[in-house]
């Protein structure tokens, strides 16, 4: 959504959030020889509803020009007038508390992937969600493959 420059100032937003988390095996937790990287660490991915509810206080956008363009006569009161410039979203504004910020820039600095979902503005129903990982795909379509 974010990307198609479609959630306006005012919007209610919902923000997941993907991370990878190395997870280490039976021979890693029992510590690796000082100096030597662990080997046989697995990286899972998991995407979960980082937070619900966001409303979108403001958004900074970029004017991009069209010097291509030419200005065109108005019909009715024959006055030039230019095609509109398009736009192209830069940041969001968002209304959070301290906390919800804190680990909104946690997740950042972590390497998470963000993608922000819109809301029916007259929703204020918060989900439950549990976090999807690659088990959770696999057993809710019944599929084969490594669990």
């Amino acid at each position: 959504m974010s990307s198609l420059n479609f959630i306006e100032r005012g919007a209610q937003v919902d923000i997941f959030a993907t991370i990878e988390q190395k997870i280490p095996t039976d021979s890693d937790q029992l510590g690796a020889i000082e100096g030597e990287e662990p080997t046989n660490n697995e990286v899972l991915a998991y995407t979960f509803d980082a937070l619900q509810r966001v409303k979108i206080t403001a958004k900074v956008v970029e004017i991009i020009e069209d010097r291509q363009s030419t200005p065109t006569l108005n019909a009715k009161n024959e006055e030039e007038q230019t095609q509109p410039e398009e736009t192209e979203t830069k940041a969001y504004l968002l209304a959070l508390s301290s906390q919800d910020a804190l680990a909104l820039k946690h997740l950042k600095d972590t390497g998470a992937v963000f993608d922000i979902v819109l809301r029916n503005p007259k929703s204020n129903q918060l989900f439950e969600n549990g976090p999807v990982t690659l088990k959770y795909l696999f057993d809710r379509y019944q599929l084969e493959g490594p669990r």
